[in-house]
């Protein structure tokens, strides 16, 4: 469904902004790209999210988001936006789009 793709990579679109001073300041948005992608997997292999108990997936998921931004310095997703950007290439495999991402 079209809606759903739109949700999956929320992540990649999304913008935050800070009031700081009477401005407004905008969050750098990151951008999952091919080679993220690899260290996003990599860190969920490494910390199998997946298999963590009830109640301690989210914290499991932060694990992952904190190892790919020791990797990747300008990474500035959470351990949800490194969830659904998971759940999205898992998706796109499943249906056999990867060269879309």
């Amino acid at each position: 469904m079209p809606g759903q793709d739109s949700d999956a990579h929320a992540t990649d679109h999304a913008e935050c902004t800070e009031t700081i001073g009477g401005k407004s300041k905008r969050k750098k948005v990151f951008r999952f790209l091919p080679s993220s992608d690899i260290l996003l997997l990599k860190e969920i292999v490494k910390y199998t999210p997946w298999a963590a108990g009830h109640g301690e997936t989210l914290t499991a998921w932060d694990h992952v988001a904190s190892g790919v931004k020791e990797v990747l310095s300008t990474c500035t997703s959470d351990g949800k936006a490194c969830h659904r950007r998971f759940n999205a290439l898992l998706d796109a495999f499943r249906r056999d789009e990867m060269e879309s991402l």
